[in-house]
């Protein structure tokens, strides 16, 4: 008789298990996430160096870094950007550029997460986030006229397209603003109009950042 009864009262409990299961399935489906993208403005230091037939390096310091990512996820930052490096010792622009870029976020989200469940609004955002990630550059430079041309004709211009690995952090100070330190190593470089150039880049950047 007790065992009919132990069946008998666990059927109610198995069958309100499985209600609340599917209400909480049916809770996360409804949950609509999304992610804030980010404008960046950075300004850069580092070192450029010519790889190509003709040797040697370039200081740069001030340089402006100006970025745009979306993020499908909070992991994940899919990116586009300018950027200009000076050469304030010759005063002048020596390399310059176009930059699409990607980001993986291994500690902390990328970005703000925005939820949105039956009409209620939340956010998450880390304090902090670390990210790697690849970048690929056009870019165009102008170093002058070549000195060991007496008649000086022989303008040196152009551009290459290099590969880059990238390395930074994230430190938010609020909900919309947050600084910006990176690291850029050239990998390697592509000559497109003179093989005497092809520019390996070494920067450090550090800005600020604005999250919609």
């Amino acid at each position: 008789m007790s065992g009919q009864l132990s069946r008998k009262s666990s059927v109610p409990i198995l069958v309100a298990s499985l209600l609340i299961s599917l209400i909480q399935f049916e809770a996360l489906a409804e949950e609509k996430l999304s992610y804030a993208p980010k404008l960046g403005a950075r300004l850069s230091t580092g070192l450029l160096q010519n790889q190509g037939t003709i040797r040697g390096d370039t200081p740069t310091v001030g340089g402006l870094n100006l970025s745009y990512f979306h993020f499908p996820t909070r992991q994940w930052g899919i990116g586009a950007g300018y950027r200009a490096e000076f050469d304030y010792v010759k005063k002048s622009l020596p390399f310059s550029g176009l930059v699409l870029a990607t980001r993986w976020y291994f500690y902390g989200a990328g970005t703000r997460v925005d939820s949105v469940n039956e009409g209620l609004r939340s956010e998450t955002l880390d304090d902090y986030g670390f990210y790697v990630g690849p970048q690929v550059g056009l870019s165009n430079y102008y170093f002058g006229l070549n000195p060991a041309d007496k008649n000086k004709t022989d303008v040196l211009e152009g551009s290459f397209l290099g590969a880059e690995l990238t390395g930074g952090m994230d430190f938010r100070l609020n909900r919309k603003f947050e600084l910006n330190a990176e690291g850029v190593v050239g990998i390697f470089s592509f000559a497109r109009s003179d093989d005497r150039f092809r520019i390996r880049v070494f920067l450090f950047n550090f800005g600020i950042s604005y999250l919609w």
